[in-house]
């Protein structure tokens, strides 16, 4: 080949090449890609291998975004350069580039697959925290998945949420099945009050406090419900309902007018130290009539009840959504009793004045020497001292109203708190992301209800 003829070709290739590599355009944030599609960014050359859109603040420039785009090199690098010597060795050479198939995945293969659904090989991320905000690109692990944040989100992932917060990055692996020893847990999968009553729980059905000495509860307040945030999830909804009028209020009893309230507790007292946890969905006003009542959203522990004597213990979450016992606002109440008296010394309570409509995960640890009380990771109250809980007792929820806080009024009202799970791990202290990350294996190995307390 003379000089001439060589240069005809090098420029040959080099206009082919610069074609080529004019013909990936830059990455752009805003636009959608599809399967296969190839971009510039960075001086490198990607290719999709997902469909997806690159959303506006989202962050997902193909050099971040390993689980969206593969990298196939600095740009321009996978057609040949010509070669300098007439020498049909060393001859150009497409091994050290992908493989021009339309679809490839992230494999380090030289002849990738197209795979729209990778699915991780790796342990699970850390598992998604219920109160927490996640920027984009965060990664959790959420019911046996993995996913990472698109954006800033709050809500829970949804696997095949294609407008949602949160890309699915597939399957992922947990270390080791969580021992069912020393464990009460229901994530309430139920369709009726009889099956929740023959797994374990008592339905209250008798007149009484707390709230008016005279007031109604029943069984019927209990119902179960689809989960709209979450498919194929159940949760359990309490209702309390009155048309009571302050003015008919007389020494904390009714003489006019109805209440129906809610009470579900374990048939055995046997919770005291451990790890008390539960995910509730809060209200602040009424489904149904005027608000403002004093109303109590609860989840506690407590003893058989005795008025001032042991033995007795009691712990507590009570959410006050219209305020009530001294304090206007709304007020979430944690707090523990040595006996059932209103002193300082024997009851010592902490009131967070702010709203708590929502999902929450309630968590209190409770020891030998002290007890802490957590409400999504965030620590309201840490006790030591007498009031400290020194007896067993039952793990219950209600919905009330309280006698001395109802609004003038006989029309009736209505209000409603949802609870997704409960769980119990004894003589353990456990973060509320362990809660919720045993919660997600639970699931994850089939295990919806287990109560295995010794």
């Amino acid at each position: 080949m003379n000089e001439f003829n060589r240069a005809i070709l090098a420029a040959t290739i080099f206009s082919v090449a610069s074609v080529a590599y004019a013909a990936d355009p830059a990455w752009q944030e805003g636009k959608t890609y599809s399967l296969g599609q190839r971009v510039s960014y960075q001086n490198h050359t990607y290719q999709a291998i997902i469909a997806h859109t690159a959303y506006v603040g989202a962050g997902w420039n193909p050099a971040v975004s390993a689980t969206l785009w593969l990298d196939l090199g600095a740009s321009g690098s996978t057609l040949p350069s010509p070669s300098p010597s007439p020498s049909p060795s060393p001859s150009p050479s497409p091994s050290p580039s992908p493989s021009p198939s339309p679809s490839p995945s992230p494999s380090p293969s030289p002849s990738p697959s197209p795979s729209p659904s990778p699915t991780p090989n790796g342990a699970c991320s850390t598992p998604w925290e219920s109160g927490k905000v996640y920027t984009a690109g965060a990664n959790v692990s959420y019911q046996g998945h993995n996913f990472t944040a698109k954006w800033w989100v709050d809500r829970a992932p949804q696997s095949q949420d294609t407008w949602g917060g949160w890309l699915d990055l597939g399957a992922c692996k947990q270390t080791e099945p969580v021992s069912t020893v020393g464990l009460l847990f229901d994530d309430f999968s139920y369709s009726n009050t009889s099956q929740l009553a023959n797994n374990g729980w008592l339905l209250r059905s008798w007149d009484g406090g707390p709230g008016l000495s005279n007031g109604q509860w029943s069984p019927n307040n209990i119902s179960f419900l689809s989960d709209a945030a979450q498919p194929g999830n159940t949760l359990m909804r309490l209702k309390a309902s009155s048309n009571i009028s302050a003015d008919q209020v007389v020494g904390n009893r009714a003489n006019g007018g109805q209440s129906s309230q809610v009470e579900l507790m374990t048939t055995e007292a046997r919770y005291q130290n451990g790890t008390w946890a539960a995910r509730m969905y809060f209200t602040d006003a009424p489904v149904q009539g005027p608000d403002d009542d004093s109303v109590v959203q609860t989840f506690f522990g407590i003893t058989p009840y005795l008025e001032g004597g042991e033995p007795y213990s009691e712990i507590d979450f009570e959410y006050l959504p219209n305020g009530g016992w001294g304090i206007a606002a709304p007020t979430m109440w944690s707090g523990t009793y040595a006996i059932a008296a209103y002193d300082p010394e024997n009851h010592v309570a902490v009131a967070t004045q702010q709203s708590f409509a929502g999902w929450h995960t309630l968590v209190m640890n409770v020891h030998n020497d002290e007890i802490r009380f957590y409400i999504d990771g965030r620590l309201v109250q840490s006790y030591r001292g007498k009031a400290q809980p020194d007896h067993p007792m039952y793990l219950s929820f209600q919905l009330w109203f309280n006698g001395s806080g109802l609004i003038q009024s006989n029309e009736l009202r209505e209000y409603q708190e949802d609870i997704d799970w409960v769980y119990h791990r004894q003589d353990q202290q456990l973060s509320t992301s362990e809660v919720e990350a045993q919660v997600q294996q639970l699931r994850q190995q089939g295990l919806a209800a287990v109560k295995n307390i010794r």
